[in-house]
């Protein structure tokens, strides 16, 4: 049998379609954890496992370049599911139980890199997507709730 480029390139397409999932359930799992942490509160949804991977998948579905591993890199599963989230909090009416959660799942990750950023051993890309989703989470909850005073505003 004589190996052929397109042999390795379809075991190749395997292995990175194989990739692909696994750091989508990753992520899907740091969002269902973030949710279930708010367990018992008003904040609450029924499935929160079904409600993270449909966050995961409108993320994967919308920027298959990104998250499939096009760039020969993979984001790390936290810049994936906060990202993943910010475009949940924009795709939610405001009114919506899947909003609020979303909302609140992303600022715990969103705390979360901020207290401990630095141990993350993040890519630029992951360093990218989590600007994008802080810059999308603060226009939300200036949308919402108004502007935050600045720090000059304050002294």
């Amino acid at each position: 049998m004589k190996y052929t480029l397109n042999y390795f390139g379809d075991d190749i397409l395997f292995f990175k379609k194989f990739r692909s999932f696994y750091h989508k359930c990753k992520a899907a799992a740091l969002i269902k954890e973030r949710i279930d942490l708010r367990r018992g509160t008003l904040i609450e949804i029924d499935n929160s496992g079904e409600f993270s991977r449909e966050v995961i998948s409108m993320a994967w579905d919308n920027y298959p370049t990104v998250f499939s591993g096009s760039y020969c890199i993979f984001p790390h599963k936290i810049s994936s599911a906060a990202f993943a989230l910010s475009l949940a909090v924009k795709s939610y009416p405001y009114e919506d139980k899947r909003f609020l959660c979303a909302l609140f799942a992303l600022s715990d990750i969103l705390n979360e890199v901020d207290q401990h950023g630095a141990f993350y051993d993040f890519s630029q890309m992951d360093i990218n997507l989590i600007i994008q989703a802080k810059e999308s989470s603060l226009k939300i909850m200036q949308k919402y709730l108004g502007d935050f005073p600045s720090e000059d505003e304050n002294e």
